[in-house]
């Protein structure tokens, strides 16, 4: 993973947040208009990349909103849910052509689904730390630092070590490397 640094939440979302008179301030009552929005802002501050895998999203429609505190454990009468602050852009996207796929996703947000995460078991995006956190080998591999449990736990609920993931990083490596030494 590579950090992710927030801005101030889209005016959109906020303007919503102002104008909803009955509180009924939930992700399931978010407008459309509204996610299309933060979905924008988010892409754009992840340099259009899936905040836990780093795979390219092209467009708003190729990506889902990841709660990084899942909504069945954020405190509903915080709104934790509709903080800006907890959400990411992540690969599969959601949208209803895409659920089958969502489903059997083997890697990512779809793997941490309602997971219960804290700092002791979780290393978010987010977290100035993130990168120095995680290791990546040549082959795709991906390790964390010793005594590291909450990176240990992250590779294991994102199934960062997932077989296709490692050959999606080892050919961008690869190209990578191979670009530096053409230029």
């Amino acid at each position: 993973m590579r950090r992710i640094i927030k801005g101030e939440e889209p005016v959109e979302l906020r303007r919503w947040k102002e104008d909803e008179v009955s509180q009924n301030l939930t992700y399931a009552n978010m407008p459309k208009a509204v996610k299309g929005a933060v979905k924008r802002q988010m892409l754009e501050e992840q340099g259009y990349l899936c905040a836990y895998t780093m795979q390219r999203i092209p467009t708003t429609n190729d990506c889902q909103v990841e709660h990084i505190i899942p909504q069945r454990q954020s405190d509903q009468s915080l709104h934790t849910d509709i903080e800006y602050s907890n959400l990411l852009a992540c690969v599969p996207s959601n949208t209803p052509g895409h659920r089958p796929l969502l489903n059997n996703f083997p890697y990512g947000a779809p793997r941490k689904g309602g997971t219960i995460i804290g700092e002791s078991n979780f290393v978010s995006p987010l977290r100035e730390d993130v990168e120095r956190r995680f290791q990546y080998a040549a082959d795709g591999s991906v390790a964390h630092l010793p005594n590291d449990g909450a990176a240990e736990s992250t590779i294991e609920i994102l199934r960062l070590d997932h077989e296709q993931l490692q050959d999606l990083r080892k050919v961008a490596i690869w190209y990578a490397t191979r670009m530096r030494v053409v230029d």
